[in-house]
């Protein structure tokens, strides 16, 4: 019960409180699913979230932009993935080139966000994502992650759909 109760408090401080989800309902249905496999053990449903029918209208964006009430945007993917550890090289005592990291793969839930545009309380090791030059892609990893799938999170890569993601930080849930 407070293995729950703690879970659940987690997901809502890095989710947030009193937000509305805007989304077509199979995506809303699926965000809920998402969210609870933190404290819960339901099915998820393989979902193509490429279909143009789930995207928000641009018009209804714009719509909500223009209103005159504090409304704040944030925009978020969240699918059950296969991620993948890829090797990365640190510098030994010594001053040799190391390389760690075994591959290894598991499934994972994968949060999209736009870092600028994020709200939530995040407990974090490091830095939070920030919006810089360049086209880097980065990746929080959740410390379980961290630490059944890397040898050392902070100099390795994550491949999640192809896309290769440097790891930034780890969030804390101790």
């Amino acid at each position: 019960m407070i293995a729950k109760q703690t879970t659940e408090s987690w997901v809502e401080k890095a989710v947030g409180r009193n937000l509305l989800l805007i989304a077509h309902h199979e995506i809303c249905s699926q965000y809920e699913i998402l969210l609870s496999k933190f404290h819960e053990n339901r099915e998820t449903s393989a979902l193509n979230y490429a279909i143009e029918e789930y995207l928000i209208p641009e018009v209804l964006e714009a719509h909500l932009n223009s209103l005159s009430y504090n409304i704040r945007l944030e925009r978020r993917l969240v699918v059950w993935a296969h991620i993948k550890e890829l090797q990365g090289t640190v510098i030994d005592e010594h001053g040799a080139y190391i390389t760690v990291g075994d591959s290894r793969e598991g499934e994972s839930l994968v949060v999209g966000v736009e870092p600028e545009n994020t709200f939530g309380e995040w407990f974090l090791d490091g830095e939070f994502l920030r919006e810089e030059e360049g086209e880097n892609m980065r990746a929080v990893i959740g410390d379980s992650i961290a630490n059944s799938m890397f040898t050392v999170p902070l100099e390795q890569y994550l491949q999640v759909y192809g896309g290769q993601f440097d790891v930034e930080v780890y969030v804390l849930t101790q």
